[in-house]
């Protein structure tokens, strides 16, 4: 893993290392970064939106078929990697924790409009201590309808992203839609109906085994720090004892009360408000062994 002091580590076009956990995790990329963007920065940004656009374009004429086709306008494609298009003009569509102490990951979907042309590009943010990632997974017609952003989104939930770029590798802890958003700033543009349709489908792939115990704890620890430590203790006593509990698998009951308790305005605003600190635990610890939590 690369830590923050290696001076190999990469850096996006702002300076600033990839690892670094954005301090505004409320909308973590746009208002951080529009805030000191350049003209020059900008401009270059805005050309690797076309450059992104274009490839998009270029891998859905050549291959059609690899192409999602959805209600035959919408494409997602082969995502186009290490690609960061979001700025001011961007639109959060949904954005999700995973509030792990030694793997804490932040992700938020976007939609950023392609510069003189009626289309939208569907990108990813990915933090996470040791593999964060950036991608482009397609182009979305159109200015404002959203329609095709809410299909385009589904279709990407349903593979879970792509292999090279996964949406979900472990459980959200929180997530964040329009309905439970909380603060001042510009709210995502998906709302909870949607969002739970979208989890609905995507969760069956990354499903924890104790979900009895997930759950639990969301709902008992309202603390994020006091829920790591119960986890912690959760697992060491059960590996002690050779004893996991009931194992399940998925189903409707428990998918409804795991996401009643990851949506929970409270729950999502306590999280928003520690993932920095966080961040900065995981980063001191990322060298020792990592126990498993859940």
């Amino acid at each position: 893993m690369t830590s923050k002091s290696d001076d190999k580590q990469p850096y996006d076009q702002f300076g600033r290392s990839h690892n670094d956990c954005p301090r505004d995790t409320s909308n973590p990329n746009v208002q951080t970064e529009a805030s000191y963007e350049t003209e020059e920065h900008r401009e270059s940004r805005l050309l690797r939106i076309l450059d992104c656009a274009d490839q998009i374009r270029n891998q859905i004429d050549a291959k059609p078929k690899d192409a999602f086709r959805l209600r035959g306008y919408n494409y997602l494609t082969s995502p186009v990697l290490d690609a960061r298009v979001e700025g001011e003009e961007s639109q959060i569509l949904l954005n999700w924790v995973n509030f792990h102490p030694y793997r804490p990951a932040l992700v938020t979907l976007y939609c950023t409009p392609v510069p003189k042309r009626k289309e939208r590009l569907l990108s990813l943010v990915k933090y996470h201590i040791s593999k964060p990632q950036e991608a482009v997974f397609g182009l979305i017609p159109g200015n404002s309808s959203i329609t095709p952003v809410e299909d385009a989104v589904a279709a990407l939930f349903t593979a879970n992203g792509h292999p090279s770029c996964r949406l979900l590798e472990w459980m959200p802890t929180s997530l964040a839609h329009r309905d439970n958003w909380g603060i001042d700033k510009e709210a995502p543009l998906l709302s909870g109906r949607v969002t739970r349709g979208l989890f609905y489908v995507a969760v069956r792939q990354v499903w924890p085994s104790h979900i009895g115990a997930f759950c639990d704890h969301l709902r008992r620890y309202r603390d994020p720090w006091k829920r790591i430590e119960a986890a912690l203790e959760w697992r060491a006593k059960s590996e002690q004892t050779c004893a996991t509990g009931e194992k399940s698998s998925f189903n409707d009951s428990h998918f409804l009360e795991w996401f009643t308790l990851a949506t929970a305005p409270d729950q999502v605003a306590a999280e928003r408000n520690n993932f920095a600190e966080l961040w900065a635990h995981a980063s001191h610890l990322a060298s020792r062994d990592r126990p498993r939590v859940n």
